[in-house]
């Protein structure tokens, strides 16, 4: 595949099992002399697994149209590549996939995707191991672009970033990080060295542990950016930098997500989504079309569009028509509706994401 290939051309509904090569071992798009000139195809409702690349992409490299509906990895049929095994340097549209259980090899990045720098939105990243040698970076690394909507969720790591690894993304936003693990202690496993120069915002960073402690682990590096209006799990910590909307054990009272379920065996409308009590309702950063009355709407991990009115505003009440809306925090954009009621891009996925 090629350059020459736009959005008219489709792969939809393949099995894409055991390919081997240097880079894209399931679809490589690369062209020209270092293979970067990549197709605009559109790859949709596939599942690739078993794939093997020596370089990067053990399922996809270089492809830059649209990704979506693929199951990309399987417990027991990771794709594997030295970086990238899920995605590498796919800089189109990267959403709502489930990528999960691929593995970077010996000193490789990215276990899910690495060099994603276009859009990465609304995908469920969970479970991939970059934990050989000097591994980094579970779920992302070196993702440049913007980082929105998704649930990174119990990606691992050898050193640091078993979540996000030196993502200087356009905006790191409304994701909930959620135990991601680093075996030994001293690391840091949630968000690591996402700056200087990216805006991070609206993220749950909770449960991330490096030896099995979440002290220290949730967020920092040496170039990383503070966050703003995000949900941490860190009292002591100075990046969780309070002063800037941050909410957690050191709010006064203390802050948590209140998760309605943290076990991926739930439904999905209930794993990792906010209850009715959570302290992340309306607490967002939000951004205003007509400032400061029409709140610029967005997607959640859901697709549903928010910001909604809270069940209380400020002042205790239950939110009314016509208050001003505020974005929650995390992935999920409180009251999630039941299957059925909407249609859900995840329900093509079973009825729980699973161990």
């Amino acid at each position: 595949m090629g350059p020459w290939e736009t959005a008219d051309c489709a792969i939809i509904g393949f099995t894409i099992r055991g390919g081997q090569k240097d880079f894209g071992a399931g679809i490589s798009g690369g062209y020209g002399p270092n293979q970067t000139e990549g197709t605009h195809a559109q790859i949709m409702h596939n599942v690739f697994v078993n794939n093997v690349a020596t370089g990067g992409g053990g399922a996809l490299a270089f492809c830059h149209g649209l990704i979506q509906y693929n199951t990309i990895g399987a417990s027991g049929a990771p794709n594997r590549a030295l970086h990238g095994a899920g995605l590498y340097a796919c800089n189109g549209t990267v959403r709502r996939n489930l990528i999960r259980y691929n593995e970077a090899d010996a000193l490789g990045f990215g276990a899910g995707l690495a060099q994603c720098s276009g859009e990465v939105t609304q995908n469920y990243i969970a479970r991939n191991k970059a934990t050989t040698t000097v591994g980094y970076g579970g779920g992302l690394a070196w993702c440049y672009g913007t980082v929105r909507s998704n649930i990174v969720y119990y990606n691992e790591a050898a050193t640091e970033g078993a979540g996000l690894y030196d993502c200087d993304a356009t905006v790191i936003e409304q994701n909930t990080v959620y135990d991601n693990r680093i075996a030994a202690g001293g690391h840091v496993a949630g968000m690591y060295n996402c700056g200087p120069n990216t805006t991070v915002r609206n993220n749950i960073l909770w449960e991330n542990k490096s030896g099995g402690s979440t002290t220290n682990a949730q967020i920092g590096g040496t170039f990383f950016t503070l966050p703003i209006y995000c949900c941490i799990q860190e009292d002591t910590n100075p990046n969780s930098n309070p002063g800037n909307g941050n909410i957690g054990p050191f709010s006064q009272p203390p802050f948590s997500p209140g998760f309605l379920s943290t076990s991926p065996t739930s439904p999905w409308e209930q794993f990792l989504h906010l209850s009715s009590n959570s302290d992340c309702i309306d607490k967002g950063y939000t951004d205003f079309d007509h400032f400061p009355d029409k709140p610029k709407k967005y997607r959640d991990f859901d697709h549903q569009s928010g910001p909604f009115d809270g069940p209380t505003d400020d002042d205790g009440e239950e939110g009314e028509a016509g208050e001003i809306a505020q974005r929650d925090i995390g992935a999920d954009e409180y009251p999630t509706g039941l299957p059925g009621d909407f249609t859900y891009w995840w329900e093509q996925f079973g009825t729980s994401p699973g161990p």
